[in-house]
């Protein structure tokens, strides 16, 4: 004949469920999960005890709102520096149109110096080799600001998945109820960008991606941040 157990506390309900640290019987009211465990209150408390020694600094595993390094200012002086790197290399390129326009404009004297200086080329010496070499120095540092970004998120979100054993179901409004900027105006669920930040999830882990500079998925230019759970 089948035993028919009940809940320690409660000694008028039957019980289901065991307490995984202790063995205690618990009822549904009583039982409380925790890191894919079921739990008595006492247990619960210790459990959650470790689990705040274990996640500190620096990944601030915590239930308050992180505030987010804010980059853009960092991000828009550099795309300022290589707009005017463009115009100047216009002006290079098409330096002929340029001089016939000013020559109609200047005085005698400033022309002379204006076609002295683009004839001698001293102020525009590799320029191509220069652009080249800044467009590839934006690129990463944009990138290296958006995985930063995406880094800030990597603690709290593996914490939610360890305390609810789910991701959360809408990242965007997640990220942006538990994580702030500095800067009010940016949106912390939209990347460098503008791009609103995809998650991918699974039983090993979760990967975080922006869609880098052409806000489209799928293409080279793509910044992925991944995080592995250790076992």
């Amino acid at each position: 004949m089948e035993q028919t157990y009940y809940c320690y506390l409660h000694t008028d309900r039957i019980s289901q469920i065991v307490c995984t640290a202790c063995g205690k019987r618990l009822c549904n009211s009583c039982a409380r999960f925790s890191f894919g465990k079921n739990l008595c209150d006492s247990c619960f408390t210790a459990e959650r005890t470790k689990a705040a020694r274990t996640y500190s600094d620096p990944l601030r595993y915590s239930a308050r709102k992180v505030q987010k390094k804010d980059y853009t200012g960092l991000t828009l002086k550099y795309i300022t520096r290589f707009m005017l790197l463009l115009i100047v290399a216009g002006i290079v390129i098409f330096k002929s149109e340029v001089y016939a326009f000013l020559k109609e404009t200047l005085p005698a004297g400033i022309k002379e110096q204006l076609e002295s200086t683009l004839n001698s080329g001293k102020n525009i010496f590799a320029l191509d080799e220069k652009l080249e070499k800044l467009k590839e120095t934006t690129g990463k540092i944009a990138g290296s600001l958006a995985t930063k970004e995406m880094n800030g998120f990597v603690g709290q979100i593996e914490l939610h998945y360890q305390e609810t054993g789910q991701y959360p179901s809408d990242f965007s409004e997640y990220v942006r109820r538990n994580f702030e900027s500095k800067d009010k105006s940016k949106d912390v669920a939209k990347d460098l960008w503008g791009t609103e930040y995809r998650f991918e999830g699974n039983n090993e882990g979760f990967s975080i991606i922006s869609a880098g500079v052409d806000r489209e998925f799928g293409t080279g230019d793509d910044v992925v941040v991944k995080h592995i759970r250790k076992h």
